[in-house]
């Protein structure tokens, strides 16, 4: 279990096409923070702090929240764990319901990718994480693949597959594209909850890399992070898609609008994930401040 924070993206070097960059003249590719995640607040990637937007939550959000929760609605399904006790604290009536991932399944490639390095990454690897999960990069999402296999994405997607299967990932399909004519980036709300439950108690080699880095996510303030408080560290992914795409072998029109969580509050970790399909920003947003308030308040 990760007891302390250890800052996994150097802050101070120049951002590149929005990308975060690591200083070539480090002696270390981390930056060490010592402490709990309570200190967190003081930190910021590119100006934008780390923690929720604060926005109003009013009767009219609240109106909302309860309609979706109660609608039973198959297109809305999340999961609520508590990380230091491994325990779900509440979750939708079909949570192991499978979407279309979009951005979210970049979480499985880069712990596949930390987990073959065997927590030693190289500094190329460890920018890609960073493209990855702070901006969302697409191009860093199929280098990894293409370096997990040595030169061969395909390799890169089976060790991808095999690494989830190895940590009890049974149901998701974690990696970009096409292997043996399955394809992948299918996922449900369990199994990110699963996964992260896994990066957190660092089941993998380099697991806490990644957890730590998801405090750094950009994306998202419009989204779960909306109407949580400014003085939450939130971190997480998002993911977002509208368009043609595979799931469960069915050609569908997909309109992903997924987040997925890491924060703390009154001294406990917890992941939230919300998958939606079709869903929109504003009702990802109700839904995560609807269901902390119902259940961690």
């Amino acid at each position: 279990m990760i007891k302390s924070f250890i800052l996994f993206i150097l802050l101070v070097p120049a951002i590149v096409f929005a990308q975060l960059t690591l200083s070539p003249n480090s002696n270390s590719f981390y930056e060490y923070h010592l402490g709990s995640y309570l200190e967190l607040t003081s930190y910021e990637v590119i100006n934008q702090k780390i923690y929720g937007t604060g926005h109003n939550y009013s009767t009219t959000q609240r109106a909302l929240y309860l309609k979706l929760k109660n609608s039973n609605n198959e297109n809305y399904q999340w999961v609520l764990r508590n990380l230091d006790t491994n325990k779900i604290i509440t979750k939708s009536l079909k949570p192991f319901k499978q979407f279309y991932g979009a951005s979210v399944s970049k979480i499985f490639v880069a712990g596949a990718y930390l987990d073959s390095a065997l927590g030693q990454p190289s500094l190329e690897g460890i920018q890609h994480i960073n493209n990855l999960i702070v901006v969302s990069s697409n191009s860093s999402w199929s280098a990894l693949q293409v370096i997990l296999g040595k030169g061969d994405e395909n390799l890169g997607r089976q060790r991808v597959d095999m690494f989830l299967k190895r940590i009890g990932i049974t149901q998701s399909i974690g990696y970009r594209g096409y292997l043996n004519g399955v394809h992948g980036n299918e996922l449900n709300a369990m199994d990110i909850s699963k996964f992260i439950q896994a990066s957190y108690d660092e089941k993998y080699p380099g697991s806490k890399h990644l957890f730590q880095t998801m405090f750094l996510s950009r994306t998202g303030k419009l989204r779960g992070k909306k109407y949580l408080p400014i003085k939450m560290n939130v971190g997480g992914k998002t993911g977002t898609y509208n368009g043609q795409t595979t799931v469960d072998g069915e050609i569908l029109t997909a309109q992903s609008n997924h987040h997925t969580m890491v924060f703390q509050k009154k001294g406990q970790q917890y992941s939230l994930t919300i998958l939606s399909d079709p869903g929109t920003n504003e009702e990802v947003a109700v839904l995560s401040l609807g269901i902390l308030k119902q259940y961690l308040d």
